[in-house]
């Protein structure tokens, strides 16, 4: 849209330079108005209840976000816990083996 405006706006400004003086400043406050309401028509959209909406999902889905990878980290954190007991019991039980086995 931003190109379109930028087109729109240097389209008009070369229309203006092959017109006479009076078609000039038409042209100019045909751009300026053209520019003051397509301002006003963001500022509309960026206040609408839609917008709002949309901004509030956004941030709702960016907390749910940060709850999962929470949970995410939680469980990790415990699963690494649980392997390392593993590997430190049956590191042990080897241990005892080959003492064992030495032994013998």
């Amino acid at each position: 849209m931003r190109k379109v405006l930028i087109v729109a706006i240097a389209s008009l400004g070369l229309m203006a330079t092959a017109c006479t003086k009076a078609t000039q400043e038409k042209a100019s406050e045909d751009t300026k108005a053209a520019a003051q309401k397509t301002g006003d028509a963001i500022k509309d959209v960026a206040g609408s209840p839609e917008m709002k909406s949309v901004g509030a999902d956004i941030k709702t889905a960016a907390a749910e976000t940060a709850d999962a990878a929470k949970d995410v980290a939680g469980q990790a954190k415990v699963a690494g816990k649980d392997i390392a007991a593993d590997v430190k019991k049956n590191t042990a039980e080897a241990k005892a083996k080959v003492e064992s086995d030495t032994r013998k």
